[in-house]
């Protein structure tokens, strides 16, 4: 997963993304039944990787490496509507039982994942987006998020940034950027 989010070629962002979305499915998996080994041939005696394998469980650090994909697309129209997309998810994760989602709590580095991505669109609005993102922040709105993936090109307005993350100095410089760069 981070070889293919540092890599810059077309489709990397979607195939990271693709494999957090299987680490989710399987970790949903996992929880709802008893697990079996798995391997290529499916055969559970050849496995040595366990479908209840703990490494396997997403948390915040394989989220952001599917941020930071999306931030480092080639897409530039898109990378940051998707990055923000992502950021939802993780949200919705963990506000749908904070205890046992705790690892999926978004930090700091994750929305200075989504405002750099901002900073970095050619798409119209970017730079208002990361602000209004950031004020969210700063005014602790409250909302509702959906449990499934946000489907591509959705909105995230909706999206609540309330995660008890204070913006930081980075967090400020990346929205004055994201402005700098929009008047080029």
């Amino acid at each position: 997963m981070h070889t293919w989010s540092n890599c810059r070629k077309p489709g990397a962002a979607q195939r990271t993304e693709y494999l957090l979305r299987q680490m989710c499915d399987l970790a949903i998996r996992n929880r709802n039944t008893t697990a079996l080994p798995i391997d290529a041939s499916n055969n559970p005696r050849k496995s040595k990787l366990r479908v209840d394998d703990p490494s396997l469980e997403p948390d915040k650090y394989t989220f952001c490496t599917a941020l930071r994909a999306w931030a480092k697309s080639s897409d530039r129209k898109h990378g940051a509507t998707n990055a923000e997309r992502v950021l939802a998810k993780m949200q919705s994760l963990y506000h749908s039982d904070p205890t046992r989602n705790h690892l999926f709590k978004p930090n700091q580095v994750a929305y200075n994942i989504v405002l750099n991505a901002h900073a970095h669109s050619s798409e119209d609005g970017s730079a208002e987006r990361a602000e209004r993102m950031l004020n969210r922040m700063l005014d602790k709105q409250t909302s509702k998020t959906e449990l499934e993936f946000p489907e591509a090109g959705t909105s995230s307005d909706t999206v609540s940034y309330d995660d008890g993350i204070q913006p930081g100095r980075i967090t400020f410089n990346t929205v004055l950027d994201a402005y700098a760069k929009s008047l080029r």
